[in-house]
C-alpha cells in the first residue's frame, strides 16, 4: 500500500515537470518490497521555480516528493546530493572552486570542515557512471 501512495504523491511533481524529464532508470531490487526509480531531469525556469516551492533540499521526502535529489553540472559531475531521510546533504568543491565555498558559508551554509578541502577524484559521482546498466 504505501507504494502505491508513493506513486500517487510523486505523479504530480512528475507530471508537472514531464517536459523537462530526460530519463526514468529503474532499478529492481529482487526480494525487496519496492523498487527504485531515478528520474533525471534538465533544469530550467519553470524547474527552478518549482524547486523553490520547497524550504530545504531536505523536503525531497517519500512519501509527498521525490526522494534524495542531486545535481550534475555540466562536466556530468554530481555537486551536490542529499540523504534526505537522514537530514544530509554532500556538496563537493574541487581545487580552484574556494570563491564558490566561501559563497555558500557566507550565506549561512554550515560545513562540517573549518577549511576548504577539494573533494578527492576518486570520490565523485559522474553522470555517465549512473546511466551505465
Amino acid at each position: 500500500m504505501l507504494y502505491y501512495i508513493n506513486n500517487i504523491s510523486t505523479n504530480d511533481f512528475l507530471l508537472k515537470n514531464y517536459k523537462n524529464l530526460i530519463l526514468i532508470k529503474e532499478d529492481i531490487n529482487k526480494g525487496a518490497n519496492y523498487d527504485i526509480s531515478s528520474y533525471y531531469f534538465k533544469i530550467d525556469k519553470n524547474f527552478k521555480n518549482e524547486m523553490k516551492k520547497k524550504n530545504s533540499i531536505l523536503d525531497w521526502r517519500f512519501p509527498l516528493t521525490l526522494e534524495d535529489i542531486c545535481f550534475f553540472n555540466k562536466n556530468g559531475l554530481c555537486w551536490l546530493w542529499s540523504t534526505s531521510h537522514e537530514e544530509v546533504y554532500e556538496i563537493c568543491f574541487q581545487e580552484g572552486e574556494e570563491k564558490e565555498y566561501e559563497y555558500l558559508k557566507s550565506i549561512g551554509i554550515k560545513f562540517v570542515e573549518e577549511e576548504f578541502t577539494p573533494t578527492p577524484k576518486e570520490y565523485l559521482y559522474y553522470l555517465e557512471d549512473y546511466l551505465k546498466d
